[in-house]
């Protein structure tokens, strides 16, 4: 399985399809299953990409903070020390490189 998501991300990059994080947040219930399947499969390229460049002490850090119930902007802020606007560029960055 990870091999046809790793595929279907390096076909996405091949195609210059980049789908925006704010499209991957909340609930993919409404979603087909194949949209599904590409959600969950970006959402864990994103997951990756920040563990890598941030590390994972500060991914906890940003899950502690939406746990406080605050926005994914205040989380990323606090978390990272960067916007959402930032990451977002810098995931689309990697991503339009062939990484991510």
């Amino acid at each position: 399985q990870s091999d046809y998501r790793r595929e279907m991300i390096k076909a996405l990059q091949k195609n210059k399809v980049v789908i925006p994080i704010r499209n991957l947040e909340g609930s993919f219930m409404g979603f087909s299953s194949a949209q599904s399947y590409v959600a969950y499969s970006v959402s864990l390229a994103i997951a990756e990409f920040m563990i890598d460049r941030y590390g994972m002490y500060n991914v906890k850090r940003v899950l502690e903070e939406l746990g406080k119930n605050k926005s994914i902007e205040e989380a990323m802020r606090d978390g990272l020390s960067i916007s959402y606007e930032v990451f977002q560029k810098e995931w689309q960055s990697e991503f339009e490189k062939g990484r991510g």
